[in-house]
């Protein structure tokens, strides 16, 4: 059973995963003011909230942002869930987005599952054919299976975020779109298409398919040689 308030996104290191994240939870305080909104950083694996200013730039908004606990990620290769995110899973009134590490780093979810499979949930796994490890379709359905199995929770949508970083330009999305909709991801179907605001008005004349939805990415992340 799919859940709009409850949203699992996963993707493979160099996805633009965490970028979607920090974008997504902004656009559900945005379109849902009133409803209480939390960013939960399950991500043990490459844990990414290391400069405070991300968890600035949500709680701003509005977003409460939990993060993995000093004790937690040292001891990664046995995660633990703490008890606010626990909660914020029960809290059904709540939109919460639990962010996972692709692969291996997907198997925290296990802590939670049974609680997910009550609530029901969306699984969003961000994908970018720029990474070896996703350039073609049996890479894809292979990280499918493998985030499957790790997290305990079916894979429902894919968010296409076909990029280069600062390299990115209209072209490297159209091509990464119209490689994906060639194959026959029915199963798995993409939920929303990532661009930079800018780019998406260079792309009005693709077609999108039924309930696929462009998806507006502002830039927030930054990396240590940026800041």
């Amino acid at each position: 059973m799919t859940n709009s308030n409850l949203i699992i996104v996963s993707g493979h290191l160099g996805s633009g995963k965490t970028e979607f994240c920090l974008n997504y939870a902004s656009h559900l305080k945005r379109n849902a003011p009133q409803s209480a909104v939390a960013l939960c950083d399950l991500d043990f694996i490459n844990p990414y909230f290391r400069s405070r200013k991300h968890k600035e730039y949500l709680n701003g908004l509005g977003v409460e942002v939990i993060t993995p606990e000093d004790r937690e990620i040292s001891a990664a290769d046995m995660p633990s869930v703490s008890g606010r995110i626990k909660s914020m899973v029960l809290d059904r009134d709540a939109k919460v987005i639990l962010e996972v590490g692709g692969d291996g780093g997907a198997i925290v979810l296990g802590h939670l599952s049974e609680f997910i499979h009550k609530r029901g949930f969306s699984h969003y796994m961000v994908l970018n054919l720029n990474r070896p490890d996703t350039d073609t379709f049996e890479k894809i359905t292979d990280m499918i299976a493998l985030i499957e199995k790790s997290s305990k929770t079916s894979v429902t949508h894919l968010v296409l975020n076909n990029h280069l970083m600062q390299d990115t330009s209209a072209a490297v999305v159209r091509e990464g779109y119209l490689k994906v909709s060639g194959m026959p991801l029915a199963a798995t179907p993409v939920k929303y298409v990532c661009a930079s605001g800018d780019l998406i008005e260079e792309l009005k004349d693709i077609k999108l398919k039924e309930n696929e939805e462009w998806f507006a990415l502002k830039r927030v992340l930054r990396y240590a040689h940026e800041v």
